[in-house]
This record gives C-alpha cells, structure tokens and sequence, in this order.
C-alpha cells in the first residue's frame, strides 16, 4: 500500500509537470538592409543591399549581398556580390563587420562595412562606425598588400523587411495535456486526504 507521504508527493509531482511552462525557441530572422547614405572620405558612395540572417547560436550570417561603390579620388569602385560577416571586438567598438570581396585574376577589392551595436537591429536603423582595423574600401594585389585603401566616413543600413524563418516545433509526444495531469494530480491529493481522515475516524 502507498503511504500518505508518497501520495501527497506523487500528486504534487503531477501538477507541478501539468503547469510547467513551454520553452520558446528563439526566433531566426532574414533581414533585407539597404545601405542609406554610405560614403567615402575620397567622395565615393556605396550603395545596394544586403541580407543577414540572425538568431541562431552561430550569430550573424550574411546570406546575400548586392552592393556597388562608386568612384573617388584614392580609386574606382565595384560591385560585391559575395562575402561574410563577422564579430570585430576592438577598443570601445563592439560591431559586425560586413566584409564583401570582388576579385580577379591581379587584384582584390574588399569593402568592410562595420555595424554598430551588436546585434544589428531589425526595426531601426543602425549606424556604420569607421575603424581603422577594417578601413572601408581595400585594394589588394595580394592577400598581404593593402595597396591603397579608403575610409568610411556615414551611413548607415536601413531595415526593410524581415522574414522569420524559425523552423517549427517538432511533433508532440503522446504526453497528456496539463490540464489532464493537474485533474490527475488534484484526485491523487483528494484520495490521499480521504485516506487520511479515514484513518483518522
């Protein structure tokens, strides 16, 4: 036979399970961004596109990208259609640091397009910080020559749209509802106090 004790534990057991919250998963959204007012210090612009996924444990990824930078006075622009992007820590700054890449056969461009804060927010704008780490605008012969390069000086990204993209829940088990298992244990604490004044008369 069942004690008092284990009875009254029992039903405690199955009401606390019956109303345990549900554990919500982060949600993962694809954000489209357009560059809003990005430019060099030469007097070049930068202008297109971007698509950054973010939520998942990774951080930030960038999924596309469609971005073109006009010329100045250090040199010619170009158009970036690939690239990553990646956590700057340096200093005060704390950034995502968009890095989009165009090459050929003899030279490399690479534009750097630092976000500040971390996470890039998908309602607001967010501001673009100069660094001298990643400055805006690189031309490379190789991949250890930085043969000239220009700086950001504004902009920044403006969100317009965002996709959630959360994969959904896996299906449920055959576990019975809550409010089941507190009916459950509500009878399992009534027959253990009927039990009780039983024993008691």
């Amino acid at each position: 036979m069942l004690s008092l004790r284990r009875l009254f534990v029992a039903a405690g057991v199955v009401v606390a399970i019956g109303v345990s919250p549900k554990v919500e998963a982060t949600p993962i959204l694809d954000t489209t961004f357009a560059l809003d007012g990005v430019t060099f210090a030469d007097g070049g612009e930068a202008t297109g596109k971007l698509i950054i996924e973010q939520g998942k444990a990774t951080g930030a990824t960038l999924l596309s990208a469609d971005v073109t930078t006009t010329a100045g006075s250090r040199f010619g622009g170009a158009h970036y259609l690939t690239g990553s992007i990646f956590v700057f820590l340096g200093g005060s700054v704390n950034a995502w640091v968009v890095e989009l890449d165009v090459s050929n056969q003899l030279s490399t461009f690479i534009l750097n397009i630092p976000v500040y804060p971390n996470p890039i927010s998908t309602t607001a704008p967010t501001g673009i910080v100069a660094t001298t780490a990643y400055p805006g605008e690189v031309f490379r012969v190789t991949p250890s020559c930085p043969c000239d390069w220009r700086v950001l000086t504004s902009g920044r990204i403006v969100p317009l749209e965002t996709i959630d993209v959360t994969p959904p829940p896996p299906p449920p088990t055959n576990i019975p509802e809550p409010p089941t298992l507190i009916l459950l244990g509500a009878g399992l604490a009534g027959w253990a106090a009927l039990r009780c004044r039983r024993q008691a008369a």
